[in-house]
């Protein structure tokens, strides 16, 4: 999922650098990978990222990372 996120903004980024581009395709094209991104905030995307990165975690033999949540739930057990 980040490898798309920062294909796409790379390929905006030289897109951007065309002396020929008009203010108004570039405005379309930086809409674009905006409304991209934020299609990508959600529950399920947020839910196969954090599957992904367990899974890799695992075969990888490092300790599970654990969610923001686990961390307040663990801190404010702490107190």
């Amino acid at each position: 999922m980040l490898y798309a996120v920062f294909a796409r903004s790379e390929s905006l980024a030289q897109a951007l650098q065309s002396p020929k581009l008009s203010l108004a395709k570039a405005d379309s094209m930086v809409k674009a990978l905006s409304s991209t991104w934020n299609s990508n905030r959600c529950d399920n995307r947020f839910a196969v990222l954090w599957d992904t990165v367990v899974r890799k975690a695992d075969n990888l033999g490092v300790e599970p990372p654990c969610s923001n949540a686990s961390r307040a739930m663990t801190s404010t057990k702490d107190r």
